[in-house]
């Protein structure tokens, strides 16, 4: 035998021992893992994207029934290859789930009213009433599911709500008096023309409040906040269709603490006091009007208006286009002494859009 054949022996055997040495650690690993509690693994588990925490049953036999059990459900449509999977996966989650296990947050994303969405309110409606936080991104008709509705308001276990890609019911009240966080994104917010519109009255525990892209179909004269508890508001983006110069928001969130405003069209916005504000940001696209219009002027008053409501606060982060603005403007500002007199913190933002 030449020293070739000898050292390639040699290197073989040493592949295979490595080989063994990898395996024997894998199974050391997955057996220390599946040495942990049920109630650890559980809680693993529910960060998981739901696909994800299924395949786990392949790990062992303890993991076979271990996913069913889980507090948390979180549906994706983009880990399937097309929308026949992705509905055949949900119904059947649905109902091989343990129902005597509760659930805690649920989260669904897809894209149309289907059938398949009446079984998953239609299970809510069943299972849901210990939901602490729920995520919906359904690009449809929240009338389709009105009947859902009433069961949101009756949950005193929900703290969470994320609504996305919906069409809500024309002068819609968020009636849910346990909720601590609502985040509106990408939604249709119908109301009345020229009626007054103060939509989360009925939130009376309601911290934080993000209403992120939102479009106002025929919008009101105005938009009032007066959740007593927010103390955090961020309003980006929003799409006023119809819009009315006059149209405006009056804050009446004494505990306000921190308040974002980010967008290229500045609505009139004012408030009865503001004792609490700390912290504003407020980012105005490149879009925002600077010529000589009598929209650009509306929407100048508007800003030098909004600066002055907002002149309690401790830290004020501004955009450049508001710099540029107000540079234009000099003779309007000499008229205006600075409202913030207790700023201890100034910062700009550059423009990413």
């Amino acid at each position: 035998m030449d020293s070739t054949s000898r050292l390639q022996r040699l290197k073989n055997r040493e592949e295979r021992r490595m080989s063994n040495v990898n395996d024997a650690m894998e199974k050391s690993k997955e057996a220390k893992l599946s040495g942990l509690p049920d109630k650890v693994l559980h809680h693993i588990l529910s960060f998981l994207d739901t696909k994800l925490a299924v395949q786990t049953c392949v790990l062992g036999r303890k993991w076979k029934y271990l996913w069913q059990s889980v507090s948390s459900l979180h549906f994706n449509c983009d880990s399937f290859s097309n929308s026949a999977h992705y509905k055949k996966f949900v119904k059947q989650v649905l109902l091989q789930r343990d129902e005597s296990k509760e659930l805690k947050k649920f989260t669904i994303d897809y894209s149309g009213c289907d059938p398949i969405l009446k079984q998953v309110t239609n299970y809510l409606e069943n299972h849901g009433f210990g939901l602490q936080e729920l995520c919906f991104s359904v690009y449809c008709d929240m009338r389709a599911l009105s009947p859902f509705l009433p069961h949101l308001s009756a949950w005193k276990s929900l703290r969470t709500l994320k609504l996305e890609k919906l069409v809500l019911p024309k002068n819609f009240l968020f009636d849910f008096g346990s909720l601590t966080s609502l985040c509106l994104k990408a939604c249709w917010l119908p109301w009345d023309k020229g009626e007054p519109h103060d939509p989360f009255r009925g939130c009376l525990s309601l911290k934080s409040l993000r209403i992120n892209g939102c479009r106002i179909w025929v919008p009101v004269k105005t938009f009032e906040i007066s959740a007593p508890e927010v103390t955090y508001l961020e309003i980006s983006w929003m799409d006023c269709q119809g819009y009315d110069p006059h149209y405006g928001i009056s804050l009446t969130t004494s505990k306000l603490r921190s308040f974002s405003f980010e967008g290229t069209k500045l609505i009139a916005i004012s408030t009865r006091g503001l004792p609490s504000l700390e912290k504003v940001f407020i980012h105005l696209g490149q879009k925002f009007p600077t010529t000589e219009d009598s929209t650009s002027e509306n929407e100048r008053k508007h800003l030098i208006k909004l600066l002055q409501e907002l002149g309690n606060a401790k830290s004020l982060t501004l955009s450049l286009e508001i710099i540029r603005v107000l540079s234009k403007i000099p003779d309007l500002l000499q008229s205006h002494s600075s409202p913030f007199t207790e700023v201890h913190c100034f910062a700009m933002s550059l423009s990413i859009y």
